[in-house]
Order: structure tokens, then C-alpha cells, then sequence
């Protein structure tokens, strides 16, 4: 053993030990409200780094450095980087060292940190955002000669990054197949493909498949889902993006479950959402009690509540697997990932629900390209929860938050009484590769009359077209799940810019389709004693007739303004937005017509399970009016704040005395 450096005895607990690379493991505990307490650990002789940064580079981003030198002292080090160069030490130290060894295994370095700083210029604030965690170890020490401390470059097979989430738990307990001792009433349901051919002929697939519920030991006995942890195949990592399981709900007057969804157990299962997938999945398989994207963990529900599983049970009996294939690469394989779902025979006090609030996917979620913080949204507006939320309300305990690749940030709202309350949940760091559902703490109430709403920013400064709202990964998408108790009957909430106010602002002021319009039910009005509410643009059409494209706008008309193509004939919107000026005089026409639909009416939708309509009197809404949110800042931190403005201004009145007796001296002394 080289050295070791202790100024705390014993070992925290850790909540999170996270293996990050051969050996390098980096642990933290997060239970007290103050500190972040990390350790990092790696195999070698050398220094040990690990940085928070915004976006996963090097630049803008927070790091520490530990390490024991040949005496046996340990060293810490608080940096910051400006770009992919050696970090520049702070001025003050924000770490405090706790411990650190180093010994035949390698090097240790543990020490703990605020969650909030107070140094707005080089510190990274730790919050429940999602947190690129950059790492970097070296054999060689730090240099340090006279008072000069230059790390040694670690090279690039000594380095990497992983999203993660620091500040928030990412499930409550151990997943049950974990467990030092098996608890008999958990039982393991293995939900997974069976050797789907992925083609390499296109960058995105979707598969779905057919399952019912496991025959349990008991059937006449109620069971509950738990949870759920992802069964994905080792070589297949790389390329299975996101998982989702729905709930299939048969209408009455449609005929039952069985006769619906029996048949197709022995089903291999088909692409999503094409004209090859039978359409009573799309119609009936909405809800989403468990959604999962690469990088994330799975999910394990509070002691008191569980999914309940079976009709008779108020619960679910048949279920669709879908598997988001992310294939840029376009190569060839095949897959048999999928979820392992625990169910529980001993009964939870409460059933478990998920609302799901989105935009509706299609061409009429449309983000100009070239744009950043382009904003889009969507939500259950207060008449939709007064009508079906309790006077008590429900109880939310989880949230997840998606969105495809050009979101930046993302938040879930909440609006009582003309007052936005804090988040529900939110992510202004936000990884299209880590979409790990969180806890919700402490629980979040909601009422009747309050209003949930996602609100999602994006950047498309590297695009040179238009980008819509759809299923691809090119696509975009703006989501927000909830999970809650006791279950109601909702799943749905979403939102559309209203037609006539869409077009309007694109100087578009009328569209020929009849046939497109009337398959999508475009412009919207709910007709008298309607049942269901319609699907989204982009499924509608990849189920319809034969032959039509997949897009809408590739069937609209431009017809006034007469602006002919080039054949002669009227432009389809899509060619007549394409030719738009959308990033002259830096970006005006996108912040011009922004602003028109923001502002604008918005078609909302209040579903129930299986489409179920909830009738709304006032479907046509314009954006909510409240009072924003502001977040608190600590004491602490503006006490500082005053102490640093204090030192400035007492600087700034020495510089200006100084100056004022050097001036006069200016007109006497000789100038040469």
C-alpha cells in the first residue's frame, strides 16, 4: 500500500455504485439534503477524475482530480474545463476530501461536495436534471512544481461518459430477482421477442407482438405488476432504443378480449404501426404502464400500490410488447430482448394508473430548421381533471419524460388556480439516450381543475430541414408520462395546434385533401354523442389505404396562395413550408409564426381507456394563463451572492481612489 489519507471513519452507504469502465467504479450517496458524498475508483497508480458536465464534452463542464502521491499524502484538486484541453484549477475549493488509498488494487478517492455550490462560473449545480458524468485515470500523478499543478494527459482509452441520474433515486428497492432471498409471492414474468429480423435497410424499426397474462398459482386471486427490469440481448444493446408495454383495452361493443387478441399469441409478432400489423392493435393498445429507453434502469412501484393484472380484476389481460430498433448503422441482426414484469399475488392497498400527455405525432408538430429553443407543449387542461380526477385527487409517485434527438430541455408542469407550482418533473439537461423514469418526491397531488402540461425545447441548428412530429428517431416527439393512484379513467391527455391557426400563420389560407382530411378527422369537431377520440396523424396513415404516403402534407393542396410547382400543378404543403425562409434575418419568420400558434387555439383531447372519448365543452383552448414558477435560491447562496457584491464594490472604490490620485499626477510628469 502506497499511502492513505483519512478524515472520516467508516464507509457511507452507497445508493448508486455504478461500474463506468474496466474496473472504474464510481459510487455516491445522495441521502442528505446538503452534500453529494462520491467515490471513485479505478485500477491504476496515477490520479482519478470524474466531471459533471452540461452536454457530455469536456468544455463547460466541473471537475475534481484525487490522487496519493509517493509520500502517502493525498491530494485533491477542484478544476474546471474551457474545451478539450488540460483544466484550469479553481480559484476556491469546493470539494473536501474525505478519504483516499492507494494500494495493489489501485487508486481510491472519496470526498463530498454541495449539491449547489454557490459558484455560478466554474461550479456545476447538481439537480434531479440528468447529469453527463465524463471520467478520466492515469498510472502518472500530477505534476505540481512551484505551485504549477499540471495533470498528464490520460490518453484515449482512459476516458469516457454516462448519463445518469445523481440527485434523485432511480427505483426505490432492489429488484426482486436480485434478492439475497427470493420472496415466494413474486412471481418473474418474461416478456421478450422471439428472434425478430431486424432489417438493415432502414435506420428505424418498430416491432410489436402480442402477449396475455401469466395463469398464476391462484388465478381467482387478485395480482398486481411491481415492476419491471429489461431482459436486452448482449450483442443488441447498442441498438435497442426504447421498450414500451401497453395495456390492450376492448370496447364493449367491439366484442371481448379473448376474441380479439387470443388469436394472435402465435403471432411472431410485425412491424408497428404499418399496414402489415393488424389494426385492432394500434386501436386498442394505448396505455402505457412501463416505458424504457436506453440507459435507463426499470421501475419498482411503491410497497402500497401495484398494476392490477386481469379484467376481472379491474386490470389488463392481453398487453403488446413494442421494441424500438435505433439502427443507424443499418446492419442486419436479429433480437430476442424484452422486459422481465414482477407481479405480486399479495394484494397492494392501491391500483396504479399512467397518464400520458403529449402533442399528437404528426406533421402539425413541425420545428423549422435551424432553430434553438423552439418550443413545443401539450396538456390536460382543467376541465379535463375536474372531470375525472376525485375531489380528493390523485397521488403521483413517478414521472418519465421523451423526446427524440433534437430536445434540449424538457419539463412537466403543474397549474393550480392561475399559479404554476414547481415541476412535477423536469430535465433542462436533457439525453435522448437516458430516459430513466423518476421518482417523484415527495409525491405530487393533483386535483380536479389543475392543469398538466409538458413543455419541451429544441435545438435543430444542425438541420437543414424541416422536422416533424412522428415515430422515426429523425422525428420529434414531446411526452410526458405520470404514474399515479388511485387509477381513474384517463390515459390520454393531448394537444394540437388548431388547424385553421396552423395554416394561418404559415400564410397559408386554404388546402385541398378531402380524402387525407377526412381519414385524420382534420379540422377537428367533436360530432354529438361521439364515443372515441382519433388517433395521431402519423399512425392513422401508416394504418390506412394502400398506396397513400405516410406523411399528410404529401397529400394537402396548397390552393391560396396560388403558388404552382414546378409541374404546374398546386404545391403540396410540404413543398410550399420547404420553401419558406425560415432562417433570413436570423430566424424572423420562425419566431413570427411561433409565436402565432403559441398564441393561437389549441385543439385538446381527453381520453380515456381504448380512445374512449371524455367530452369537453371547451376543446378549442389558447395557451394557459398563470403565473410562472420561480425557483427558490438557498439562503446560502444569496448570502454569498451580497458578500461578492460587497468585495467588488469595496474593490472597485480602491481602483477608483488609486485612479483619482494618479490622475493629477498625469498633467507633472514628464512625458518622453
Amino acid at each position: 500500500m502506497r499511502g492513505a489519507h483519512s478524515q472520516v471513519s467508516g464507509s457511507p452507504r452507497w445508493t448508486r455504485d455504478l461500474l463506468v469502465g474496466n474496473g472504474y467504479h464510481i459510487r455516491w450517496n445522495n441521502e442528505d439534503p446538503e452534500y453529494l458524498v462520491m467515490e471513485v475508483s479505478a485500477p491504476v497508480t496515477g490520479y482519478v477524475a470524474v466531471g459533471f458536465s452540461p452536454n457530455g464534452a469536456m468544455g463547460g463542464s466541473d471537475i475534481v482530480m484525487g490522487w496519493v502521491d509517493s509520500t502517502g499524502k493525498a491530494h485533491i484538486k477542484d478544476l474546471y474545463a474551457e474545451g478539450n484541453v488540460t483544466p484550469i484549477e479553481d480559484d476556491t475549493s469546493d470539494y473536501e476530501l474525505l478519504w483516499a488509498e492507494e494500494n495493489q488494487y489501485g487508486t481510491t478517492v472519496r470526498f463530498r461536495r454541495r449539491w449547489d455550490t454557490c459558484d455560478f462560473h466554474h461550479d456545476f449545480e447538481i439537480t434531479e436534471d440528468t447529469v453527463r458524468i465524463i471520467w478520466a485515470v492515469s498510472d502518472d500523478d500530477p505534476i505540481i512544481q512551484r505551485g504549477v499543478f499540471t495533470p498528464k494527459y490520460h490518453g484515449p482509452d482512459f476516458r469516457g461518459g454516462r448519463s445518469v441520474f445523481i440527485k434523485v433515486p432511480t427505483h426505490l428497492m432492489e429488484f426482486p430477482d436480485d434478492a439475497s432471498i427470493r420472496d415466494p409471492a413474486i412471481h418473474f414474468w418474461d416478456v421478450k421477442m422471439k428472434d425478430v429480423a431486424v432489417s438493415g435497410e432502414t435506420d428505424t424499426t418498430y416491432h410489436c407482438k402480442i402477449f396475455k397474462a401469466p395463469d398464476l398459482r391462484d388465478n381467482s386471486r387478485k395480482h398486481q405488476i411491481i415492476g419491471y427490469r429489461t431482459l436486452i440481448e448482449e450483442a443488441n444493446q447498442e441498438w435497442v432504443h426504447h421498450i414500451n408495454f401497453f395495456e390492450c383495452f376492448i370496447p364493449p361493443h367491439k366484442g371481448s378480449s379473448d376474441s380479439i387478441f387470443e388469436k394472435y399469441l402465435d403471432h411472431h409478432g410485425e412491424k408497428c404501426y404499418t399496414r402489415n400489423m393488424p389494426p385492432e392493435w394500434s386501436e386498442f393498445c394505448i396505455t402505457v404502464p412501463f416505458v424504457w429507453v436506453a440507459g435507463a434502469e426499470g421501475l419498482m412501484l411503491p410497497q402500497h400500490g401495484g398494476i392490477p393484472l386481469k379484467e376481472e380484476h379491474n386490470g389488463t389481460t392481453y398487453f403488446m410488447l413494442e421494441i424500438h430498433y435505433n439502427n443507424p448503422k443499418q446492419i442486419q441482426f436479429s433480437d430476442s430482448s424484452g422486459i422481465r414484469v414482477f407481479v405480486t399475488e399479495n394484494t397492494r392497498e392501491n391500483d396504479y394508473g399512467t397518464i400520458t400527455i403529449h402533442s399528437r405525432f404528426g406533421q402539425f408538430q413541425m420545428i423549422p430548421p435551424k432553430s434553438v429553443g423552439f418550443k413545443n407543449m401539450a396538456f390536460c387542461t382543467s376541465e379535463c381533471t375536474n372531470s375525472v380526477i376525485p375531489k380528493e385527487g390523485i397521488t403521483v409517485t413517478h414521472a418519465t419524460l421523451h423526446a427524440h434527438l433534437a430536445a434540449t430541455k424538457m419539463v412537466l408542469k403543474h397549474i393550480r388556480n392561475g399559479k404554476e407550482l414547481s415541476p412535477i418533473a423536469q430535465d433542462l439537461h436533457y439525453d435522448f439516450n437516458y430516459q430513466q423514469s423518476r421518482i417523484v418526491s415527495p409525491p405530487r397531488k393533483i386535483l380536479p381543475g389543475d392543469i398538466i402540461m409538458i413543455e419541451c425545447d429544441y435545438d435543430t441548428s444542425d438541420r437543414e430541414t424541416i422536422t416533424y412530429g412522428g415515430t422515426s428517431t429523425r422525428d420529434e416527439m414531446c411526452q410526458g408520462y405520470i404514474t399515479y393512484y388511485p387509477k381513474i379513467p384517463l390515459t390520454l391527455c393531448k394537444t394540437q395546434y388548431e388547424f385553421h391557426n396552423f395554416f394561418h400563420a404559415l400564410g397559408i389560407h386554404k388546402v385541398e385533401g378531402d380524402e387525407v382530411l377526412r381519414m385524420i378527422q382534420l379540422p377537428y369537431k367533436p360530432k354529438p354523442n361521439q364515443m372515441y377520440d382519433p388517433g395521431d396523424d402519423a399512425y392513422i396513415l401508416k394504418n390506412g389505404t394502400q398506396g397513400l404516403p405516410e406523411y399528410p402534407f404529401d397529400l394537402l393542396y396548397v390552393t391560396d396562395p396560388q403558388t404552382g410547382s414546378s409541374s404546374g400543378q398546386p404545391q403540396t404543403v410540404r413543398e410550399y413550408v420547404n420553401a419558406l425562409e425560415w432562417t433570413k434575418d436570423n430566424g424572423k419568420l420562425t419566431k413570427k409564426i411561433w409565436k402565432q400558434w403559441w398564441e393561437g387555439q389549441h385543439t385538446t383531447f381527453c381520453t380515456g381507456p381504448s380512445f374512449k372519448r371524455v367530452p369537453l365543452t371547451d376543446y378549442l383552448v389558447t395557451y394557459p394563463e398563470f403565473t410562472p414558477y420561480e425557483k427558490p435560491t438557498s439562503s446560502r447562496c444569496r448570502r454569498q451572492g451580497r458578500q461578492a457584491f460587497s468585495t467588488a464594490n469595496n474593490i472597485n472604490e480602491n481602483v477608483m481612489n488609486i485612479l483619482l490620485a494618479i490622475v493629477p499626477l498625469l498633467y507633472i510628469l514628464p512625458i518622453w
